[in-house]
């Protein structure tokens, strides 16, 4: 007869890229004893359950107001959850913190905010807001969840500015917002979220850098401290899982002009490079001819509109080659190429090695 397992009810928002790393760190935690089965479910049932299993096991994000009964072990993972339980928690004022330092570095120098009034963005905001208050910076906010004032928002922005936002779907819906507005993304506006949910950051146009807070890590530390309570130990509470760093893409230039029309060039080769287009595709969209428009990067930054292009094709490549197991002539395609072997010499002439070495000195 197999042994006996407890129930650990995973109770999180799935649909969630943060709760879906969580529930991975949970789930790659080895207990030593007792061993439990992981239960995956939504938020919504975690009283039923509490009421119903007399014995339940719950890493949540659940706000529960009920008390345990004798057996019954909660730890929270969220800021807005009960903070009587145990809690594994982001450090989410060094997230605010780091949002602002990448920013600055990328060298803007008119910030925003956009978020919720809920626990996690206050303390984002704060963050921020202290990072930038170190360095003389004015942060333009607007905290609250009503998408209808995102318009206003974003049109009462000096530009260029960067704005940071408490989540990937809030920023995902700034990123429309300010399309529809004819903003640039992301040299009029660069946009930043928060929890690198790639379901959510690589379908968005352009696609969205974020800040990976560490769900992965948050699952991991939640199992240990349910595998303490259960042993009887003293659990500390909370425990603050700092960020893993920043997933950097399309959102955010690693450039910014004085000049509008070399930030709408640099603008339109950040969301079409991987078109495959030419400098004459860039000036005409921006009325420069191409000649003019190359003088002008030269001026700005000692090198060819062409070599920006380039820069974006090739940063693509590492990407897809680092990440995925795509043969070199789909990775060239993806990247703007029509042909394997012209992509192959130049990434060889820019890096020093071919793409196949590449990837194989990268994936372990």
């Amino acid at each position: 007869m197999p042994p006996f397992r407890r129930k650990l009810f995973c109770l999180l928002p799935l649909e969630l890229g943060y709760a879906r790393d969580i529930l991975r760190g949970v789930s790659a935690y080895e207990p030593r004893s007792p061993k439990w089965s992981i239960v995956a479910g939504g938020i919504q049932g975690a009283t039923e359950i509490l009421n119903r299993q007399s014995d339940a096991l719950m890493i949540t994000m659940a706000n529960i107001s009920m008390p345990l009964r004798e057996g019954q072990f909660v730890v929270n993972v969220s800021d807005n959850g009960n903070p009587s339980f145990p809690q594994v928690i982001p450090q989410n004022e060094d997230v605010g913190r780091i949002a602002a330092r990448y920013l600055m570095e990328l060298g803007y120098e008119r910030f925003a905010f956009a978020g919720d009034n809920l626990p996690y963005s206050k303390k984002r905001l704060s963050g921020f807001l202290e990072e930038l208050s170190c360095h003389d910076q004015a942060v333009h906010t607007i905290t609250h969840d009503r998408s209808t004032r995102y318009p206003a928002f974003l049109s009462n922005l000096e530009f260029p500015c960067a704005v940071y936002a408490s989540s990937d779907k809030l920023a995902q819906r700034l990123l429309e917002v300010a399309r529809d507005l004819g903003i640039g993304v992301p040299l009029d506006l660069a946009i930043l979220g928060t929890d690198n949910d790639a379901c959510l950051c690589e379908t968005a146009t352009p696609r969205l850098s974020s800040i990976d807070i560490g769900g992965y890590q948050v699952g991991l530390h939640a199992a240990k401290r349910m595998e303490q309570l259960i042993s009887g130990a003293v659990v500390p509470s909370p425990i603050l899982i700092p960020p893993n760093g920043i997933e950097s893409r399309g959102s955010t230039a690693k450039r910014v002009s004085t000049d509008r029309y070399v930030n709408r060039a640099l603008s339109y080769i950040h969301e079409h490079a991987l078109e495959g287009i030419t400098v004459e595709h860039v000036s005409a969209q921006i009325g420069y001819s191409a000649k003019t428009l190359q003088k002008k990067f030269r001026q700005e930054f000692g090198e060819s509109a062409k070599e920006e292009i380039r820069r974006q094709q090739f940063e693509r490549a590492k990407e897809l080659l680092r990440t995925t197991n795509l043969p070199i002539l789909d990775v060239a395609l993806s990247c703007g190429f029509h042909h394997a072997g012209r992509f192959s010499g130049e990434f060889t002439k820019r890096m020093g090695t071919t793409p196949a070495r590449y990837r194989r000195a990268r994936s372990g």
